[in-house]
């Protein structure tokens, strides 16, 4: 290593803990019992049958690399509702710069990653003017990378996923005026 270089930041797993959402906590917990020692599970491990109570908070996003780009493949029933608008079959990169930053390293590095945001939208969707109401929106949201068709075990390092696997779940936390 050079002088002055800074060296890497391993990247660690997420921790259980980092959500208030139990059921993306189920999410990573699923994740990581399929991931059976491996760097991330294969595409086709994915059973939604033992997942259906979390499908309505998940989106599945295919990644194809050079150049990194998203297919939204699925979204789930309480995201369509969060975002007001399906997702699915959405091509290129995803609405929200957030989003765009969380797929992208998930995407790059191959590792999952959780966290929290929050941002302030208009109530009933109506414009921002002078003493409009406005709620507080915070989301606990985890990317799970997936491998590709031929295994993740059987893809040579650096491991690339194929997909991922977004669990969100969306809260009004408050509202203020304007």
């Amino acid at each position: 290593m050079r002088p002055n270089t800074p060296s890497p930041t391993p990247v660690t797993y997420p921790s259980v803990d980092q959500t208030d959402s139990h059921d993306l906590r189920a999410l990573l917990a699923y994740w990581q019992n399929l991931r059976a020692g491996r760097d991330m599970p294969d595409s086709d491990d994915i059973d939604p049958a033992s997942i259906d109570l979390l499908l309505p908070h998940i989106a599945l996003i295919d990644v194809a690399h050079q150049p990194l780009r998203f297919h939204v493949g699925f979204t789930g029933h309480a995201l369509c509702l969060a975002n007001d608008s399906d997702m699915t079959g959405y091509q290129g990169i995803a609405k929200a710069a957030a989003d765009i930053a969380i797929l992208s390293l998930v995407a790059t590095h191959g590792q999952p990653c959780a966290g929290k945001d929050s941002f302030y939208s208009p109530a009933f969707r109506q414009p921002i003017t002078q003493g409009t109401e406005l709620v507080e929106i915070t989301r606990d949201w985890i990317a799970l990378p997936l491998g590709g068709i031929a295994g993740a075990s059987a893809t040579p390092k650096p491991i690339i996923p194929r997909r991922i696997i977004m669990g969100q779940k969306w809260k009004a936390r408050h509202r203020l005026l304007m």
